[in-house]
């Protein structure tokens, strides 16, 4: 009897092992899937977080472009070469007074390597293109309806060299593409326009200037001083609205451009009526290029090649002597790239040339020294007094085109929208749809 139960006992111990072993077998099989699941389920997160990110990158991108006053070339690098900026090429105005007229046939972009940015800034109607297999964006252009001085930026990110971001292209599809879009608005420079020719916060003393302005918007104004006037010359020359006494033409010991001039050791809140922020701020924004460390004439050169390769809005901190020696045509600025000079030092012009855009002077005491021939406006903190035979026209379309082209882009608060509306047309609202 013994003997015959031992082979039926082995028997269920083998069966016992063999569902067990099964069991296991099955368990690991489970526990094999759910990993391949989430090790598929973490690769799609990661390319997806590439492609958020990317696409976010190419908004931060365009915004410092934009901001960039520099001329760029085919590569998005500065170029002093190059015939226009970022900006200029793909977010243009025909006129200072137009609304902003962005590029829609073409999109830059750059791929995103191990050892930088390799970027493309194709002219309208080209296309960005490279062959790195690298995370990419595209940025693309639209106008804002309603608002002339917006324009609404969606870039298109992608995990690698992908056809969602560079459209046309023999790419195939990347494993993971996102959108995200936003608006940025200009930011005029100028809080309020100069209403003269010459505006100072103290005294006025000056012998054999030409002052002129025959713009009706600002009724001729010539002088607006926070002090006495004292003109000088036989005659003085000074030029108004036809018909109209000079006499109404001069504002003198203006209290408000006097308490603003004095409010302050430092200037700032008379340079904040105007500009809108503190000097410091100016000279901090995106838009301004700075130039300091540098001796009057060393200043000088500097800001002519800081001019040559594009920019418009300058802030010296420091003294600067300037003359048109080396400037394109002799001149500083033009009437097309006016220049917009803030200096923080003592200013003194070198000289007789001709000049475009608008100056201010920030010391307490401004003597301008050569006969500068200055389309635009002077603006001085304190007494100006000086002896020469310049000249200040008042140029109402050379102002209004610094305040538009010398300003900084900023993106509009609450107007990012990720890319649920941008896969058609990138002109159609997020914030409209239902």
């Amino acid at each position: 009897m013994k003997t015959g139960r031992t082979p039926q006992q082995g028997a269920a111990a083998l069966a016992v092992v063999m569902i067990l072993l099964l069991a296991m077998t099955i368990l690991a099989a489970f526990a094999n899937r759910s990993l391949l699941f989430e090790q598929r389920s973490s690769a799609n997160q990661y390319r997806s977080t590439i492609a958020a990110e990317t696409a976010e990158a190419g908004l931060e991108w365009a915004q410092a472009l934009l901001n960039d006053g520099r001329r760029v070339d085919a590569h998005c690098l500065p170029a002093a070469d190059q015939p226009t900026s970022f900006r200029e090429r793909y977010v243009p105005k025909s006129s200072p007074d137009a609304a902003i007229a962005p590029v829609t046939t073409v999109r830059p972009g750059c791929s995103l390597g191990a050892t930088g940015l390799t970027c493309h800034c194709p002219d309208a109607g080209g296309s960005a293109e490279w062959t790195r297999n690298d995370p990419s964006f595209t940025v693309e252009f639209a106008a804002v309806i309603g608002d002339p001085e917006s324009v609404r930026i969606t870039a298109r990110g992608c995990s690698s060299r992908g056809s969602q971001c560079v459209p046309g292209s023999d790419a195939a599809r990347a494993d993971a593409s996102a959108a995200t879009q936003a608006i940025f608005k200009l930011r005029p420079t100028l809080r309020t326009m100069p209403a003269a020719a010459l505006t100072t916060g103290g005294l006025v003393a000056l012998d054999g200037w030409q002052l002129l302005n025959t713009d009706y918007a600002t009724q001729g104004l010539l002088i607006d001083a926070g002090g006495a006037i004292t003109l000088g010359g036989t005659p003085p020359l000074l030029t108004t609205l036809p018909g109209s006494p000079v006499e109404n033409a001069l504002i003198e010991s203006d209290e408000a451009l006097a308490r603003l001039a004095s409010a302050d050791a430092s200037g700032a809140v008379f340079f904040s009526a105007l500009f809108g922020s503190t000097p410091a701020q100016f000279a901090a924004a995106p838009a301004t290029r700075r130039i300091a460390g540098c001796t009057a004439i060393s200043c000088g050169a500097a800001l002519r090649a800081a001019y040559a390769e594009g920019d418009a809005s300058f802030f010296v901190d420091g003294d600067l002597q300037l003359d048109a020696a080396g400037w394109p045509g002799a001149a500083v600025g033009s009437a097309d790239r006016p220049l917009l000079l803030v200096v923080s030092g003592a200013l003194r012009f070198n000289g007789g040339f001709p000049a475009h855009g608008l100056i201010y002077a920030a010391e307490s005491s401004f003597d301008p020294g050569g006969a500068i021939d200055l389309q635009g406006a002077l603006v001085a903190r304190g007494n100006l007094a000086g002896s020469s035979n310049g000249r200040i026209t008042y140029n109402s379309p050379v102002l209004r085109q610094l305040r538009s082209a010398a300003g900084p882009w900023v993106r509009v608060p609450g107007s990012w929208r990720d890319g649920r509306c941008a896969d058609g047309d990138p002109a159609r609202p997020c914030d409209l749809l239902p």
